[in-house]
Protein backbone atom coordinates (compact mmCIF):
# COMPACT_ATOMS: atom_id res chain seq x y z
CA UNK A 1 0.00 0.00 0.00
CA UNK A 2 2.79 2.05 0.69
CA UNK A 3 4.62 1.53 -2.50
CA UNK A 4 1.50 2.73 -4.25
CA UNK A 5 0.67 5.97 -2.35
CA UNK A 6 -2.28 4.40 -0.61
CA UNK A 7 -3.18 4.38 2.89
CA UNK A 8 -5.19 1.67 5.44
CA UNK A 9 -8.63 3.24 4.63
CA UNK A 10 -7.98 3.02 0.58
CA UNK A 11 -7.25 -0.56 0.23
CA UNK A 12 -10.19 -1.74 -1.83
CA UNK A 13 -9.66 -2.79 -5.50
CA UNK A 14 -10.23 -0.03 -7.03
CA UNK A 15 -8.28 2.15 -5.72
CA UNK A 16 -4.73 -0.23 -5.55
CA UNK A 17 -5.68 -0.92 -9.25
CA UNK A 18 -5.87 3.06 -10.00
CA UNK A 19 -2.86 3.91 -8.19
CA UNK A 20 -1.18 1.27 -9.69
CA UNK A 21 -1.89 2.20 -13.44
CA UNK A 22 -1.23 5.90 -12.73
CA UNK A 23 2.22 5.20 -10.49
CA UNK A 24 3.17 2.23 -13.47
CA UNK A 25 2.53 4.69 -16.02
CA UNK A 26 4.81 7.36 -14.91
CA UNK A 27 7.74 4.60 -13.82
CA UNK A 28 7.38 2.60 -16.88
CA UNK A 29 10.87 2.69 -18.54
CA UNK A 30 9.48 2.77 -22.37
CA UNK A 31 7.90 6.20 -21.45
CA UNK A 32 11.71 7.34 -19.75
CA UNK A 33 10.54 6.35 -16.20
CA UNK A 34 12.73 4.04 -13.59
CA UNK A 35 12.41 0.47 -14.12
CA UNK A 36 13.60 -0.39 -10.61
CA UNK A 37 10.74 2.23 -9.44
CA UNK A 38 8.31 0.30 -12.41
CA UNK A 39 9.05 -3.59 -10.91
CA UNK A 40 8.26 -2.53 -7.21
CA UNK A 41 4.81 -1.29 -7.67
CA UNK A 42 4.44 -4.11 -10.25
CA UNK A 43 5.72 -6.42 -7.46
CA UNK A 44 3.36 -4.27 -4.92
CA UNK A 45 0.57 -4.53 -7.05
CA UNK A 46 0.67 -7.83 -7.27
CA UNK A 47 1.30 -8.92 -4.15
CA UNK A 48 -1.78 -6.83 -3.44
CA UNK A 49 -4.19 -8.68 -5.45
CA UNK A 50 -2.81 -11.96 -6.79
CA UNK A 51 -1.98 -13.00 -3.63
CA UNK A 52 -4.76 -10.95 -1.65
CA UNK A 53 -1.10 -8.87 0.84
CA UNK A 54 -0.42 -12.58 1.76
CA UNK A 55 3.42 -13.08 1.39
CA UNK A 56 4.92 -15.81 0.61
CA UNK A 57 8.09 -15.49 2.65
CA UNK A 58 8.79 -17.92 5.63
CA UNK A 59 10.52 -17.36 8.93
CA UNK A 60 13.44 -19.85 8.95
CA UNK A 61 13.40 -20.05 12.84
CA UNK A 62 9.91 -21.42 12.48
CA UNK A 63 12.01 -24.54 10.35
CA UNK A 64 11.74 -27.42 12.90
CA UNK A 65 15.23 -29.13 11.14
CA UNK A 66 16.50 -25.54 11.92
CA UNK A 67 15.47 -25.12 15.80
CA UNK A 68 16.35 -28.96 16.26
CA UNK A 69 19.69 -28.65 15.25
CA UNK A 70 20.60 -25.10 17.20
CA UNK A 71 19.15 -27.47 20.08
CA UNK A 72 20.59 -30.26 20.10
CA UNK A 73 23.78 -29.45 18.04
CA UNK A 74 23.35 -32.24 15.41
CA UNK A 75 20.99 -32.91 12.35
CA UNK A 76 18.26 -35.67 12.48
CA UNK A 77 20.06 -37.33 9.41
CA UNK A 78 22.82 -37.67 10.99
CA UNK A 79 21.75 -39.30 14.29
CA UNK A 80 17.83 -40.87 14.42
CA UNK A 81 15.08 -39.09 15.30
CA UNK A 82 14.87 -36.42 18.10
CA UNK A 83 13.50 -36.58 21.43
CA UNK A 84 10.41 -35.49 22.96
CA UNK A 85 12.39 -33.15 25.03
CA UNK A 86 14.49 -32.16 22.11
CA UNK A 87 11.49 -31.63 19.95
CA UNK A 88 9.86 -29.33 22.26
CA UNK A 89 12.52 -27.13 22.81
CA UNK A 90 12.98 -26.88 19.38
CA UNK A 91 9.60 -25.44 19.41
CA UNK A 92 9.70 -23.30 22.48
CA UNK A 93 13.33 -21.80 20.67
CA UNK A 94 11.28 -20.69 18.00
CA UNK A 95 8.62 -19.22 20.10
CA UNK A 96 11.06 -17.08 22.28
CA UNK A 97 13.02 -15.96 19.05
CA UNK A 98 9.64 -13.79 18.39
CA UNK A 99 10.18 -11.63 21.67
CA UNK A 100 14.12 -11.67 21.68
CA UNK A 101 16.42 -11.35 24.29
CA UNK A 102 13.73 -9.61 27.04
CA UNK A 103 11.48 -12.84 27.07
CA UNK A 104 7.86 -13.07 27.17
CA UNK A 105 5.60 -13.83 30.29
CA UNK A 106 4.86 -17.59 30.94
CA UNK A 107 1.27 -16.40 30.55
CA UNK A 108 1.72 -15.60 26.95
CA UNK A 109 3.23 -19.00 25.77
CA UNK A 110 -0.16 -21.25 24.85
CA UNK A 111 -1.16 -18.17 22.32
CA UNK A 112 2.27 -17.44 20.86
CA UNK A 113 2.90 -21.34 20.54
CA UNK A 114 -0.74 -21.49 18.74
CA UNK A 115 0.71 -18.73 16.34
CA UNK A 116 4.00 -20.26 15.62
CA UNK A 117 2.86 -23.84 15.25
CA UNK A 118 -0.64 -23.83 14.01
CA UNK A 119 -0.74 -27.53 13.38
CA UNK A 120 1.14 -28.50 16.10
CA UNK A 121 -1.05 -27.89 20.09
CA UNK A 122 0.56 -27.71 23.14
CA UNK A 123 1.30 -30.64 24.96
CA UNK A 124 -0.87 -31.14 27.76
CA UNK A 125 0.51 -30.63 31.62
CA UNK A 126 -2.93 -29.74 32.64
CA UNK A 127 -3.98 -33.32 32.83
CA UNK A 128 -6.17 -34.35 36.35
CA UNK A 129 -7.09 -30.34 37.23
CA UNK A 130 -7.91 -30.38 40.84
CA UNK A 131 -9.09 -27.68 43.09
CA UNK A 132 -10.73 -24.29 41.97
CA UNK A 133 -10.68 -20.55 41.63
CA UNK A 134 -7.05 -18.90 42.41
CA UNK A 135 -5.55 -22.07 43.69
CA UNK A 136 -6.02 -24.42 40.79
CA UNK A 137 -4.66 -21.39 38.65
CA UNK A 138 -1.28 -21.60 40.41
CA UNK A 139 -1.13 -25.11 40.40
CA UNK A 140 -1.22 -24.95 36.94
CA UNK A 141 1.24 -22.61 36.15
CA UNK A 142 3.26 -24.84 38.60
CA UNK A 143 2.93 -27.89 36.11
CA UNK A 144 3.83 -25.82 33.17
CA UNK A 145 6.52 -24.25 34.65
CA UNK A 146 7.91 -28.01 35.67
CA UNK A 147 6.87 -29.05 32.11
CA UNK A 148 9.24 -26.41 30.67
CA UNK A 149 12.30 -26.45 32.92
CA UNK A 150 12.10 -30.55 32.76
CA UNK A 151 12.28 -30.53 28.75
CA UNK A 152 13.28 -27.05 27.83
CA UNK A 153 16.30 -26.07 30.85
CA UNK A 154 18.90 -26.09 28.32
CA UNK A 155 17.15 -23.41 26.26
CA UNK A 156 15.20 -21.30 28.13
CA UNK A 157 15.35 -19.64 32.19
CA UNK A 158 12.61 -19.19 34.21
CA UNK A 159 12.55 -16.24 36.56
CA UNK A 160 9.87 -15.00 38.74
CA UNK A 161 8.76 -11.90 38.11
CA UNK A 162 9.89 -9.10 40.82
CA UNK A 163 5.95 -7.69 41.56
CA UNK A 164 5.74 -11.42 42.28
CA UNK A 165 2.90 -11.52 39.22
CA UNK A 166 4.07 -14.86 37.70
CA UNK A 167 7.26 -15.85 35.46
CA UNK A 168 9.50 -14.66 32.72
CA UNK A 169 10.71 -17.11 29.90
CA UNK A 170 14.04 -16.19 29.05
CA UNK A 171 16.13 -17.11 26.28
CA UNK A 172 19.54 -19.07 27.54
CA UNK A 173 21.43 -18.72 24.40
CA UNK A 174 21.42 -14.66 24.32
CA UNK A 175 21.79 -14.62 20.45
CA UNK A 176 19.40 -13.02 17.88
CA UNK A 177 17.24 -14.96 15.50
CA UNK A 178 19.71 -14.48 12.54
CA UNK A 179 22.41 -15.49 14.59
CA UNK A 180 20.59 -18.99 15.32
CA UNK A 181 19.25 -19.83 11.94
CA UNK A 182 23.01 -18.86 10.15
CA UNK A 183 24.71 -21.20 13.16
CA UNK A 184 21.80 -23.73 12.81
CA UNK A 185 22.28 -23.31 8.62
CA UNK A 186 26.40 -24.08 8.82
CA UNK A 187 25.88 -27.18 11.22
CA UNK A 188 23.48 -28.88 9.31
CA UNK A 189 25.82 -28.07 6.01
CA UNK A 190 28.21 -29.65 8.07
CA UNK A 191 27.09 -32.58 8.76
CA UNK A 192 25.82 -33.01 5.12
CA UNK A 193 22.04 -32.35 5.82
CA UNK A 194 19.91 -30.64 3.54
CA UNK A 195 18.81 -27.04 4.41
CA UNK A 196 15.18 -26.25 4.47
CA UNK A 197 13.39 -23.38 5.54
CA UNK A 198 9.65 -24.37 5.93
CA UNK A 199 8.03 -24.51 9.31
Amino acid sequence: LRILGLGEDRADPRAVREAYLRIAREAHPDRGGDGDAFDRVRRAYEHLTVRGGAGDQRNPAHSLKLMLTHVAGRAEETTGPPSEKDVFAARLTAVLLEYGPAGMDLSLLRKKWGQVWPDVPFPDTDAREEGEGKRRSTRKKSRLVAYVREHAKNVVRIERRKDGGGYRLLPRHGQSREEIVASAREQMEGDGAEVEVSA
